[in-house]
C-alpha cells in the first residue's frame, strides 16, 4: 500500500501534460496528495530562529492567538491564517508537534511562553489516548485559568486504518461509523465531560455526518489517514471564526 501512495504522490506533477488520460476523479485523489501547506514554520524559520517555541504567522490588532498540537493543528491552521486577517488578530503557532509534557513541551514552558506574547487565547488540537496524558493538559489549564487565558480544544478529527487517497483510488469507502469515531477517542470525551469551563468544539458533525466521510461535496478530505487536506480544513472555518469572534 505504501507503494501505491508513492505512486500516487509521483503521478501529480504530470498531470497537467496528461490530464485526459485521468478521470476527473482520478485527478482528485492525486490532487489530494499534495493540497497542503509546508511543515510548520518553514524551513527558513526554523533555520534562523532555531530555539525559537512559536512562531508569528499573522499580525493584527485584535486577540493573539497560539496553536499548539500535534500534527493534525500543523493541518489545519490555515484557516486560522485565512481568517486572522478579517479578525484583525496574531496568530502563533508552535515550531514543532506540541502536546502538554511531550517532546519537551511542559504546561510551564505554554504559560511563560503565552505571557511573553501576549497571548489572549490558546488553541490545542490533537489525539490524546493514554489516561495519564491528560495530567499535563490538568495543569496546563489550571495555570492558564490562573493567567486569565482562555482555552479553545478542538475535537479530535477521525483517524481511519488506511490512506484515504489510496482507498479511493482502489474504489473503496469509508467504513468508519460515528460509534468507532466515539470509541477510538474514548478516553478524551470522558476527559472533556470534566472540564465546563473550557471552550470545546465539535468535529464530529462536520466530518461524521452520518458515517465518517473521505471526501465531501467532491473535495478530499484527507492526504492520508488522519490529516487534513486544506480543502478538509477549510470546513472548520465557523469553527475558528467563534474562536476569533
Amino acid at each position: 500500500m505504501f507503494v501505491i501512495s508513492i505512486a500516487l504522490a509521483s503521478i501529480y506533477p504530470f498531470l497537467s501534460y496528461g490530464a485526459k488520460f485521468y478521470t476527473v476523479q482520478e485527478q482528485k485523489i492525486f490532487f489530494a496528495m499534495t493540497d497542503r501547506l509546508g511543515f510548520r514554520c518553514g524551513m527558513i524559520f526554523r533555520a534562523l530562529h532555531p530555539y525559537a517555541h512559536f512562531c508569528e504567522l499573522a499580525s493584527g490588532n485584535g486577540k493573539r492567538v497560539m496553536l499548539s498540537g500535534d500534527s493534525r493543528m500543523d493541518a489545519i491552521k490555515l484557516p486560522f491564517i485565512e481568517l486572522a486577517r478579517q479578525y484583525d488578530a496574531s496568530l502563533f503557532l508552535s515550531v514543532k508537534n506540541c502536546i502538554p509534557d511531550f517532546s519537551n513541551c511542559s504546561p510551564e514552558m505554554f504559560v511563560e511562553e503565552a505571557k511573553k506574547i501576549g497571548i489572549t487565547d490558546f488553541v490545542f488540537h490533537g489525539i490524546v489516548t493514554e489516561p495519564k496524558a491528560f495530567e499535563p493538559l490538568d495543569e496546563l489549564i489550571t495555570k492558564l485559568k490562573a493567567e486569565k487565558i482562555r482555552l479553545h480544544i478542538i475535537d479530535p478529527t477521525p483517524a481511519f486504518p488506511e490512506s484515504v487517497p489510496e482507498a479511493l483510488y482502489e474504489g473503496r469507502d469509508s467504513k468508519t461509523s460515528r460509534q468507532e469515531y466515539h470509541k477510538i477517542n474514548a478516553v478524551y470525551f470522558a476527559w472533556k465531560k470534566k472540564h465546563k469551563d473550557v471552550h470545546f468544539y465539535e468535529t464530529e458533525s462536520i466530518f461524521c455526518p452520518q458515517k465518517c466521510i473521505y471526501a465531501n461535496e467532491g473535495a478530499i478530505l484527507y492526504f492520508d489517514s488522519h490529516h487534513l487536506t486544506i480543502s478538509g480544513a477549510r470546513l472548520l472555518a465557523p469553527i475558528v471564526a467563534k474562536i476569533y469572534n
